[in-house]
Order: C-alpha cells, then sequence, then structure tokens
C-alpha cells in the first residue's frame, strides 16, 4: 500500500517504482550511479494484437541517474522521466540498438545491460476458466539469461482495494550462490520499506542491512578484545631483562648480545643523551646503520620519554633534513662512517656514537638505567615520515599505547614464542622494524640483524635465514616472488608479506614448507591491523582463490567499511576502511587540519574514541576475512572508466612469460596512459620465455579485460622490478615510458622549425614532435591553438591569426606563415597602476557588467568538500593570500558619468557558518545575488554540517572570475592552504601582469573604435557586415511559449548530461581532421543541424566564448578576459555534413580572428538582442581535478539554478582518447527534461550519423521523425 501510494503522488507506475527500487538497490550495493537495466516491453503497440498468439516482446536498456545522492521521491522523477522517453522509444529492436552502439562485446555478459526487472499485473479473476481452480506455478529454471532477474508480480483484488507485490529473483550460479542471492532479496524488502516510509529521505540513508548484519560487521567481524600489558615498550624490555638477563637479545654477524648487554649499552647512551637536553616528549633523530648500537640508541631515547625519529639514510639529504628540521629533532645520533650523509640542521647537534671524544664519555658512564618518570603509554614513541600529498612527507607520532597489542598479534597470530628468533630486514625508516623490533624484544625472542650482502632476492638471503635459524620475518612480497628457483624458505618458519599487492602464487610456491600470513598495516595504526592465514588453525595450506585477502583485525583493533555517510555496509559491498582501537597515532606532527580530516570521531566506539580513515577500499567476507580493493583517491580513471591496476597486475602474471608485473598510470596534465613493467620468466621449464613480446602480451591482456583495461605500452625489463630501501615498488627507478610512437621522425631544418616544434611540444605536453605532425591529430584543439598564438606572439614577435593554425597545422606549415606575418601588438607590460584608484573597466568587462545589471546573480559556484574536515583559521589566511595576489577578488564597481570603474574594495573575507542540511544550503547560497557595488564578486563560506563534513563554497561573478580562472584560483587557493597548515606563507613565483596591466593594454590594443583604421574599428566593421539582417529571435523546440516579456536577462535553468563515447569521439576526430576542421567545428554544426530539422530555421546566430587570453603572460591571473562572439551559421539549401563543416569552419576562423572587439559594443552597433544569444556552443578543456583540489578536498559544482540563454551546448574535450563529457543546458520556463534529453539524443545519434558519411545532405543525414515518429 506504501508503494501504491508513493506511485499515486508521484505520478509514476508501480513498474516505475520498482525499477527505483533496483536501481537503489544495486547502488547501495556498490555498483555505482549509472545504472543500466534491462525491462521486457509487451510490444504491442496495436489493440488489434491484443488478441493474438505470439511473441511480440522487445528489450528496452532503462539508464538510471542516481548521482547527488537523491531523495527516493527525486529518483522516482528521474526513472519516471527515463521509461517514458523510452517507451516512446520502443520499436527499435533491442538487437539493432546493439548492433548501433556497438559496445565492447564479452561472453560473460549481456551486452548493454547485466540485470532485468520484469513486471506483471494480474487481478483477481482474470484468468478464470469455468469449473477449474486456476493459479500460477512457480517453475525451476537451469539457465540464466541475465546475472539477476528481478520479476515484480503485483496482484490485485477484484475491487483494487487490496493486494500483494511478489518479487521473484532469478541468479546467474556462476556469480551467486543461493545465501548472497537470498540476502539481496531481504535487503530489497528492506529498502523498499525504507523508501516507503520517508520517500523524502536520500536514497544512501535507506537501510539494506539485516539487523544481525549489522551486529555483524561492527561487533561479529570485530571480537578482537584482548587483555594486554599495560606498558610502554621499554617496560616491556625491561622485564625481560630482569627475567632474562644472559638470554641473548641481539645478533649482529658473528657478535650476540645479552639482554642484559644491551640494556646496559642502551642506558649509557640515554645517560649521554639526557647530559645533551634530550627528555620527555623529545625527538632523537636516530641515524645509526644497522647493528647493535642503532637497537640500544633506539631503546635509550625511549628509555628517556622520547620520541626516536628513524632516519633511514638511503633517502635523499634533503628529504632527511626536512625530517629533521620539520620534527623539531633535539639531535641526531650516527656514527663516522655515514657522517657526510647526515644533512647540517642549524641548531640540531649531531653526536656520533664512535667519535673518539663520545667514547671516552660512554666509557665514563653509568650502566644503571637513568633516573626519570616511567613512560606513559600515550607518551610519543617514535615520529616516523610517510609521503605527502603535496610532495614534502608527513611526520605521524605513535604512542607507547599500541606496542603491547603489536605483540599480542605476532603470539596469537603467528606463533611467536619466548625464543623465537625474529629477523630484522626492515629499512629502520620502515615502521615494520617498530614490528620487528617489538616481537623479539619485548617478548623474550633475539633480533637478527641482517647483513648488507644479504639483503637481496637470492640464495645469500635464504641461506642466511637458514643459518641463523629464523622462525619469524616480515618480508616484502615482491622479494619473496623475485626468489629464484632453488630458493627455499626455511621449513616450519612464519613469513608475513604485506606492504603492497599479494600475488596468490606466493602461497602455491612457498605455502607447502613455510607458514606464510599477508598482513595489512598502517603507519598510523601502529604498524599493523589485519592478518591473513594461508593455514588456518594448524591446517594445510591454502592457495587463495584469486584475489588474497587481507585478513581479520588484529587483537584489539577494529576495522569498519563504511559508506560515504559513515554507514556500515553489508558484507560483499566495497566501502572505505577505517581502523579504531588501540594503537591509533596521535595525528600528524604540526598538520591539525590533516589530523581532523583523518582521524576523526568513531560513530560505534565509546565517547571520544577516534578511528582513522584509511583511503583505501575495501569490504568484508563473509567469514569475517577482509578484501582490499585499492585507493579510493587514486583510483585510475581512464577514459571515463574507473579501473583498479591489481585486476590488470593479475591478468598480466597469467601469462606463461612473465613472472613479475607492474602497472601504473604515466600522467601529464589531463592525459593518462597505463604502462606495464614486466620482468620475463626465467624458469628452465619454458627456456623459450626467456623474452617477452609487448605486442604478444598485450594481445594477451585484449582476451581478457576491456579494451580500456589494456595498456598503451608494454615495457620489459632486463632484472627485477625495482625496490625501495622498504621493499616497496620504486616507481622512481622505472624506467621512463618512450612515446615517441606517436609522433614522426622528420626533424626540424631551422632554428625557426626547431622552435615552433618545441612550442608544439610543450602545448601538447609532448617529448618531441616532428614538423609535418598535425597539431589537431597529436591532441590539439581550438583553445589549445590560441595559446599556441600566443607563445608565438612572445617568442617571434610577430601576429598569426588562427586561421593560420588551421590551415598550416605542422611546423613547417607554421614555419613558412612567419616570413610574411604582420608585426605583433603592442606588449603587455607592467604599468605600475597606483591601487585604491579608479581605473575604467576592461573591454570585456563592459558586457559583463551589463548583464549584472539586468540579473545581478552569481555566475557560477563551486564547492570543496572535505568530509574530515579543514583548519578554518589556515583556510582564512590562504584565502587573504589568494585575494591578495589577484586584486579583481578585491574589487568593486562604480558607474560615473556614464562609465563603469573598478576601484578596490575590502577584501572578501571567509565567512563561518554551520548548518542543518549541508547540500540544501550550498544550493541556497550559490542562487544568491551580489551587490557588487558594495562588494567584491567573490564570496566564500566554510559550512559545517550536521555530522561534521565541511565544505569550503565559492561563489563569483564573471566581473571577477571567468570561466578561465577556476583553475588558477583553485590552484593558488589549495597551495596557499597547504602552506598556512604548515605556518609558512606560499611560496609562489610572483605574477608577470596584473589585471590593471591587462585592462590598460586591452584598451591600447583595441585602440579607438570611432577610428577605422584601429584594430577595434576595423573588427567591428565587420561584426556589423556579418551580422547585418540577423534573425531576432528562432523558433527553438520548446515545450512551453515562450513568455509574453521579451528579453529576459536570464533564465531558471537544468542541464541533461552525455556522454560521447570513446569511438565515438574517435570518429568526430576522423571527420574533423579529413574536414580540416576541430571537435568544436563539428558539434557546433550538429547542433545547428539539429535545431534546423527541429524548424528553427537555416539562418542561425549561435554564440561561443572565448578565453581571450592572447597573452600567455595571463595564463595565471585570475580576472574576466573572455568574450562573447556570435557565429552566424548558415544552413540553407540543404547542404551535405561535410558542405555545412565547411561553411562553420569558415565562419569560425573569421570570428575568432576578430574576437578582440567587446561583445558588448557588437551588441549596440549591430542591435542585437540585449539578453544576448538564444544559443551557445561552449568548449571546455577538461580540467586535472588532483591539481585544483590540491588533496584538500573533492571539488565540485554547485548550480546557480540560471541560465544564460535558452539552449546552451557546453563539452569537455579531453586530450587524447576518451569519452567528451557533455551537457545541454535549457531554460526551464521553456522546455522540460524529457525534451531536453530527446535533444541530447537526437544529437549523438546525428553525430553518429554524420561520422559516418558526412556527404549525406542534412534533410537525409537527419529528421525529427527518426527519432519520435509520435511528435509529427
Amino acid at each position: 500500500q506504501g508503494l501504491k501510494r508513493l506511485a499515486k503522488e508521484s505520478g509514476a507506475s508501480m513498474f516505475m517504482v520498482v525499477h527505483a527500487a533496483v536501481a537503489t538497490l544495486l547502488h547501495r550495493m556498490g555498483a555505482g550511479t549509472d545504472i543500466p537495466l534491462g525491462s521486457p516491453i509487451a510490444g504491442r503497440a496495436d489493440e488489434a494484437l491484443d488478441d493474438l498468439v505470439g511473441f511480440f516482446v522487445n528489450t528496452l536498456v532503462l539508464r538510471t541517474d542516481l548521482s547527488g545522492d537523491p531523495s527516493f521521491t527525486e529518483l522516482l522523477a528521474r526513472v519516471r522521466d527515463t521509461d517514458l522517453a523510452a517507451f516512446s522509444h520502443a520499436d527499435v529492436p533491442f538487437e539493432s540498438v546493439v548492433e548501433k552502439l556497438n559496445p565492447t562485446r564479452s561472453l560473460a555478459r549481456n551486452p548493454l545491460f547485466q540485470v532485468m526487472v520484469g513486471y506483471h499485473n494480474r487481478t483477481e479473476g482474470e484468468l478464470d476458466l469455468a469449473g477449474l481452480d486456476v493459479e500460477y506455478v512457480p517453475f525451476r529454471i537451469s539457465s540464466a539469461k541475465f546475472d539477476l532477474v528481478f520479476s515484480f508480480t503485483e496482484q490485485t483484488s477484484a475491487d483494487r482495494d487490496s493486494g500483494s507485490l511478489v518479487c521473484r529473483l532469478e541468479f546467474a550460479t556462476e556469480l551467486f550462490d543461493q545465501e548472497t542471492a537470498e540476502r539481496l532479496g531481504e535487503r530489497l524488502q528492506l529498502l523498499v520499506a525504507a523508501v516507503a516510509a520517508a520517500p523524502e529521505q536520500p536514497v544512501s540513508a535507506a537501510g539494506v542491512l539485516a539487523r544481525d548484519e549489522h551486529h555483524l560487521v561492527l561487533e561479529g567481524f570485530n571480537a578482537t578484545a584482548r587483555e594486554v600489558e599495560e606498558a610502554s615498550l621499554p617496560a616491556l624490555f625491561g622485564r625481560l631483562v630482569a627475567g632474562q638477563p644472559d638470554a641473548i637479545a641481539v645478533v649482529e654477524r658473528s657478535t650476540e648480545v645479552s639482554y642484559a648487554q644491551l640494556d646496559a649499552r642502551s642506558n649509557r647512551i640515554a645517560r649521554l643523551l639526557a647530559a645533551r637536553g634530550v627528555g620527555a616528549e623529545s625527538v632523537v633523530g636516530v641515524a645509526v646503520p644497522r647493528s647493535v648500537d642503532m637497537i640500544a640508541t633506539v631503546l635509550a631515547a625511549l628509555k628517556l620519554g622520547a620520541a626516536f625519529l628513524p632516519l633511514d639514510l638511503a633517502h635523499p639529504a634533503d628529504r632527511l633534513g626536512y625530517m629533521i628540521e620539520d620534527s623539531r629533532a633535539a639531535l641526531v645520533v650516527g656514527t663516522e662512517p655515514v657522517a657526510g650523509k647526515i644533512p647540517d640542521v642549524a641548531g640540531v647537534p649531531l653526536v656520533l656514537l664512535d667519535a673518539p671524544g663520545t667514547v671516552t664519555e660512554l666509557a665514563g658512564l653509568s650502566d644503571l638505567a637513568p633516573a626519570g618518570l616511567p613512560v606513559g603509554l600515550d607518551q610519543a614513541a617514535y615520529v616516523i615520515y610517510t609521503s605527502g600529498s603535496t610532495g614534502r612527507p608527513k611526520g605521524v607520532v605513535l604512542p607507547h599505547e599500541g606496542i603491547s597489542s603489536l605483540v599480542a598479534t605476532a603470539v596469537d597470530r603467528m606463533g611467536l614464542e619466548h625464543d623465537s628468533r625474529v629477523l630484522q630486514f626492515a629499512s629502520i625508516g620502515f615502521d615494520v622494524f617498530v614490528f620487528e623490533l617489538s616481537m623479539a624484544l619485548c617478548h623474550g625472542g633475539r633480533l637478527v640483524l641482517i647483513s648488507d650482502e644479504a639483503r637481496v632476492a637470492g640464495p645469500a638471503l635464504t641461506d642466511f635465514l637458514a643459518e641463523h635459524g629464523i622462525s619469524h620475518m616480515i618480508l616484502p612480497p615482491s622479494l619473496v616472488s623475485a626468489l629464484p628457483s632453488g630458493c627455499e624458505l626455511p621449513e616450519g618458519s612464519t613469513i608475513l608479506v604485506g606492504t603492497e599487492t599479494v600475488p596468490p602464487d606466493l602461497f602455491e610456491r612457498f605455502g607447502a614448507t613455510a607458514n606464510l600470513i599477508c598482513a595489512y598495516g598502517l603507519t598510523e595504526a601502529t604498524v599493523n591491523s589485519t592478518l591473513w592465514h594461508s593455514r588456518p588453525s594448524g591446517q594445510a595450506a591454502t592457495r587463495p582463490g584469486g584475489r588474497v585477502p587481507i585478513g581479520i583485525p588484529d587483537p584489539n583493533t577494529l576495522c569498519y567499511v563504511l559508506d560515504d555517510r559513515l554507514a556500515p555496509v553489508p558484507p560483499g559491498v566495497v566501502g572505505e576502511l577505517y581502523v579504531s582501537g588501540r594503537g591509533l597515532a596521535r595525528g600528524y606532527l604540526g598538520r591539525s587540519g590533516l589530523t581532523s580530516e583523518r582521524f576523526v570521531a568513531d560513530p560505534y566506539g565509546p565517547p571520544g574514541s577516534r578511528m582513522y580513515r584509511t583511503g583505501d577500499r575495501a569490504r568484508w567476507r563473509r567469514d569475517g576475512n577482509l578484501d582490499f580493493l585499492g585507493r579510493v583517491d587514486n583510483q585510475v580513471k581512464i577514459r571515463g572508466f574507473r579501473i583498479e591496476l591489481g585486476e590488470i597486475e593479475a591478468a598480466l602474471a597469467g601469462h606463461p612469460a612473465v613472472s613479475q608485473t607492474a602497472v601504473v598510470p604515466d600522467r601529464d596534465g589531463d592525459i593518462v596512459r597505463l604502462v606495464a613493467y614486466v620482468v620475463p620468466e626465467q624458469s628452465s621449464l619454458v627456456p623459450e620465455h626467456r623474452t617477452v613480446d609487448p605486442q604478444e602480451i598485450r594481445a594477451h591482456l585484449s582476451g581478457l579485460l576491456p579494451e580500456y583495461m589494456v595498456p598503451a605500452l608494454v615495457v620489459p625489463l632486463d632484472g627485477p622490478l625495482p625496490l625501495t630501501p622498504n621493499g616497496k615498488l620504486d616507481h622512481k627507478a622505472l624506467p621512463a615510458p618512450d612515446w615517441s610512437g606517436m609522433t614522426g621522425d622528420a626533424r626540424p631544418a631551422t632554428e625557426t622549425q626547431a622552435r615552433l616544434a618545441e612550442l608544439f611540444g610543450e602545448i601538447l605536453k609532448l617529448e618531441d614532435v616532428g614538423i609535418h605532425d598535425n597539431f589537431f591529430a597529436l591532441g590539439g584543439h581550438s583553445m589549445a591553438s590560441m595559446r599556441l598564438l600566443g607563445r608565438i606572439r612572445s617568442e617571434f614577435g610577430v601576429e598569426l591569426s588562427i586561421r593560420d593554425v588551421f590551415d598550416a597545422l605542422t611546423v613547417a606549415g607554421i614555419a613558412a606563415k612567419l616570413d610574411g606575418a604582420s608585426a605583433a601588438r603592442p606588449p603587455l607590460r607592467p604599468v605600475g597602476h597606483t591601487e585604491g584608484l579608479p581605473l575604467p573597466v576592461a573591454p570585456v568587462q563592459r558586457w559583463q557588467w551589463s548583464s549584472y545589471r539586468r540579473h545581478s546573480g552569481f555566475d557560477h559556484a563551486l564547492v570543496l568538500r572535505s568530509p574530515g574536515g579543514l583548519d578554518a583559521d589556515a583556510l582564512s589566511a590562504a584565502l587573504g593570500d589568494v585575494v591578495a595576489r589577484h586584486e579583481p577578488l578585491r574589487t568593486v564597481f562604480t558607474e560615473r558619468d556614464g562609465a563603469v570603474h573598478q576601484q578596490a574594495a575590502e577584501p572578501p573575507a571567509l565567512e563561518r557558518e554551520h548548518c542543518a542540511d549541508l547540500d540544501a544550503r550550498l544550493a541556497e547560497l550559490a542562487a544568491q545575488a551580489p551587490d557588487l557595488i558594495q562588494e567584491p564578486p567573490l564570496r566564500a563560506r566554510l559550512l559545517t554540517g550536521a555530522d561534521g563534513t565541511q565544505a569550503v563554497l565559492l561563489t563569483m561573478h564573471y566581473l571577477a572570475v571567468d570561466e578561465w580562472s577556476v583553475v588558477p584560483l583553485f590552484r593558488d587557493l589549495t597551495t596557499a592552504y597547504e602552506a598556512r597548515t604548515h605556518g609558512r606563507e606560499p611560496a609562489w613565483e610572483p605574477l608577470p601582469v596584473t589585471y590593471a596591466d591587462y585592462t590598460h593594454w586591452a584598451h591600447e590594443v583595441l585602440g579607438d573604435l570611432t577610428d577605422p583604421d584601429s584594430l577595434g574599428g576595423r573588427q567591428l566593421a565587420y561584426w556589423q557586415q556579418t551580422l547585418k539582417d540577423l534573425p531576432r529571435e528562432l523558433a527553438l523546440p520548446m515545450d512551453r511559449p515562450r513568455p509574453a516579456a521579451p528579453g529576459l536577462p536570464r533564465h531558471s535553468g537544468d542541464h541533461v548530461g552525455f556522454v560521447l563515447d570513446e569511438q565515438l569521439h574517435a570518429d568526430v576526430d576522423k571527420l574533423a581532421r579529413a574536414t580540416g576542421t576541430s571537435m568544436f567545428m563539428v558539434l557546433h554544426s550538429a547542433l545547428s543541424a539539429l535545431l534546423t530539422a527541429h524548424g528553427a530555421g537555416t539562418d542561425l546566430p549561435i554564440g561561443t566564448m572565448v578565453a581571450g587570453r592572447t597573452d600567455d603572460q595571463l595564463a595565471d591571473l585570475v580576472g574576466c578576459f573572455f568574450n562573447t562572439v556570435v557565429l552566424r551559421t548558415d544552413t540553407a539549401e540543404d547542404p551535405t555534413f561535410a558542405e555545412l563543416l565547411t561553411r562553420v569552419r569558415e565562419t569560425t576562423l573569421s570570428a575568432l580572428d576578430r574576437q578582440d572587439v567587446p561583445f558588448d559594443d557588437v551588441v549596440r552597433a549591430t542591435g542585437l538582442p540585449p539578453a544576448g544569444p538564444q544559443v551557445m556552443v561552449i568548449h571546455h578543456e577538461q580540467a586535472q581535478l588532483a591539481e585544483l583540489e590540491g588533496g584538500v578536498g573533492s571539488l565540485d559544482v554547485v548550480p546557480t539554478g540560471s541560465a544564460k540563454a535558452e539552449l546552451t551546448l557546453s563539452f569537455y574535450e579531453p586530450r587524447g582518447d576518451g569519452p567528451v563529457h557533455c551537457a545541454l543546458i535549457y531554460a526551464t520556463e521553456l522546455l522540460g527534461r524529457a525534451k531536453a534529453e530527446q535533444l541530447a539524443d537526437e544529437l549523438q545519434m546525428l553525430l553518429r550519423n554524420a561520422a559516418a558519411d558526412s556527404e549525406q545532405p542534412l534533410s537525409e543525414l537527419f529528421t525529427v521523425t527518426s527519432m519520435r515518429s509520435d511528435d509529427v
């Protein structure tokens, strides 16, 4: 009844309700936000078919959009629009859809969708056979057509007052077992009950966890409580010294040191350090090479209540110096042989243990423990530095509290005994060193220091292990897998492998003789958090089927797998892993903002407890083990698809010629390509595979993976994968990929060609460019060509036009154009304007001011979300830095004597507020209007939601921040924020010019518009001629009539997103290259053809934006530089699409060569409507979000709820291959969403047809009836 009521109130059918429910369920189970579902449709479109027996059914694909966490009511509205549009296009057979779209095929799955939703309505008494009782009987199926089929049957009484809804779930047994399918059905029941009760809640709030599951994932899997000794590391060591003083503690080559001897040595060193001011909470740098003295120095620092700072001398001196300075180390301890590697840091003394003076001093010191208070569990034990997203390492401060639980992990899970022999393999700079030290010296075993010559993947290592009888060791899996045949691990030994993905074949190779344990650990949680045994409870070794799990939580450790709302997800569903319990770090040294972001309140623990947000993706298995599935923030996105590199590596490892492999993303700006590094198999059993054929490897992967997951380049390596001192893959040591195959080999013959080739390479981000390589074929586009012109102007002092680039295309062609080029416009240079004095606005600002006077709303709004919180003071200071750097952000506007002036004003300050509903408040603020006479065109707010989530909202007007200013604005803001969180000012380079300099220069370049010989006068004359007798109003396809009041300044707006897939992108590029055009011109032509087909006429004024940054010195400025131009598009006489492209090319190039004259002046001179173009096409370059977000949070657009034009096609062109993300923005008072979606669908169909045959006339290429015969 609740679902029926919901359907009635929403104007939807029951099918639409169950469609939305299944899509929500799949979304909540981790299937993403773009859910394609199949659905059968009866196909009896004519009532004459009602009484026929036969097969009429067709299949529709219903694409469901769950982005933005909608309420179920909102989702139902989306589903209603989608389903109605699909039903209106139900005649084309599903097989034809598949044939036309031609998706990547696989025998393992159905094309386009893998889940079907069916619906039947049965009324009591509808099937009545005289004298017989009739009922529907469920039948068992033996094969599955799809992965899942949700078949709903609504049974209603004859009076329609009562009834029930039944769901039959069919599943493929290769993918799901009976229990999983039953759980899925239970979750569906829970979900529909939740949405029926509260349809206005976000779909993320609808519960899908059964009560027993909720208890299981939060408590059952986390039943890890264990009593441990409540003592610090030196106290645990001290008890062993007292209990077994003569037992061997440390072995260094042939030297054995007892617990008493090690204690005495550490006591002397502790007294030495105390005499130099070391005490509780001091930081002591330890740069002693692997030796007994290294262990003694660590113990000495801990006995004083200080924290030791491990300094791995294999790291660069600059990094070590930064760590010493950043940690405020009291001193550094080293030895004479390595003293030259220890950087000299002002104010930090260096103590060399083997220096003659120090040796004498140590000999005179007592070997009794120094006096002092006991070391508390909450005191810092060590500070260890890990890589930071900013390029500088960050220090993690770990207390003693987790040490006893770490030892308990080794005892309970690794079989550690009091006489175990533990290998000390890790470098001191790796936190595994702490695990090794604690395992041995806090439980009574001996710590065996590995020699440098044995620290390799070979016989030297395995011989060392055997000679010393090592029982427990922690080794990188890449090192173990690199052991050559014949090298065996000690029988009965326990080897913990972790820190990186563990290949399954390790267990097959070594699991029979050794006890292999897979580990997952975090520096921020005292080294280790989970373990997985290949031999559970003493059983025979288990070879993991596929992915190796990371195991169950350690003693006193809690693991949560949570969704974006910090709610637990069911077993089998991917979420983000959080770690809680004993042993969490205090936080990041000196980085309170980062600490509050990563260490958050534990909503499931006792009051005051914290949990660490790992940033790793994980899922529970039903047996309580965890799977590690890569990084949340470092998934690789290739051509719009998010992928896990481990899946590709696993496929590579299955090739018989490959022994080791690593797949890494090669990023250059917005270009991301995959590179596979492979080590050939050297087994004597397969000598033919001693070398690797990259093409054969790629062909092997092509048979296993989707095309977008096949690496673009396979690089064979001569030796094993390079490892860091910590045993992880050393990315920096991998050879750089050689992409030269993309470009030609014709070399520059002149100095001019050489410099132009360099400019091509800089702009297109290629190392080398041949002189006959096509600029656009290498990834160039209209905006890139504008940047090229700016660089040519700066380098050669001449003026070329955009037409020159499109005509010449190559280095050789453009070099020839330079000979006859005119002298460049006046140079842009600083002019020394006195800040505070009024200054006329820049020419392009006049139109924006006119637009503002008609409608005072903000033009765009962006939000930077940070779930873990931000340092408000640092953010406020960073905002001040950015506003001081960019004067338009602290400018107001005044009108005086008919002219508009810009004047310095009070800079905007960061506003802070708390709100109950963060998203609602963001939308409300984005829709506000500024008073630009009283305040600058930028508002910045730090909002804190009810759950503590924070977001920085910037609302901006084009007068100060145009579309192209977003990149420098956010890049500078996140850079400044990072600096301020470290207590320093941002160290950026000064800007070459200011906006005031640009304003003076723009007026100078333009000249007097009344002078026919000035640049502005010549361009204005062109526009007066070109736009003469232009149609005042286009008859656009509308749902509703245009309001009687003409010239609305701005419309209420919404948008429909769609994607040109990779194949269509490639086809569009191919067409553009063949016709000497660009993607912009192809899409502009397609939109023009579509509008003509809809009756808009054949004389189409279509507006576009140009960046206006015609000098490369303007690239990093924030301000208003962009201009609007009108492209008068002629579709008369039914041209072919190729002919239309020729016309559009001419129109576009002519317009771009006259882009300097402000649109405001063009409007006045030509009588264009003052509200601006009805139709716009806007071209964006795909931004590199990571650069803008700066590791602070995630950047999103907040709609302002308005549209400047009635219809706008906006698209983001990627550099290189990949999908093209588009949006059709429309005025909601004129167009409904269904009509906008229809136009988007039609535009894509038209593009496909044009790309397939551009010689067709427009009338044959596309007609409205080809998509919607019911509209005629």
